[in-house]
């Protein structure tokens, strides 16, 4: 009650995640990231998002659901690396739908970034 008086207050998005990730990428990906960018960005929304977060009320997504959406993408042998990329993506989108007054809470602040997978350097000797 007192956000909806200081103006605080955000009415949850009726689009949904699919519908934002679209609108963001012809808004903000498109005009402003290489051609090759823009092809990742949109594989990435129809392999990874659109299956799993692509239909729920951009507004509704919670941290459990990035969550389950990463231990899903994962069990389907997805590499570490490009879950990396993911949450990047990911954190971006949400980050913008803040600013932009579409969510009142921005899931990704409560998800962890997938751990970075080292790889073994080896040293070749002659």
């Amino acid at each position: 009650m007192a956000e909806v008086q200081l103006g605080l207050y955000v009415e949850p998005a009726a689009m949904t995640v699919g519908e934002y990730l679209e609108q963001r990428r012809a808004t903000v990906v498109d005009p402003r990231l290489r051609p090759q960018t823009v092809v990742a960005y949109r594989s990435a929304i129809r392999t990874h998002f659109a299956p799993t977060l692509g239909h729920p009320q951009l507004g509704s997504v919670t941290a459990m659901h990035v969550d389950r959406l990463y231990a899903s993408l994962l069990k389907g042998s997805l590499n570490p690396t490009t879950l990396l990329k993911t949450h990047t993506i990911l954190t971006s989108a949400f980050r913008r739908a803040r600013r932009w007054r579409l969510i009142a809470d921005n899931p990704m602040e409560d998800v962890d970034a997938p751990r970075r997978v080292a790889h073994e350097t080896r040293v070749l000797t002659g």
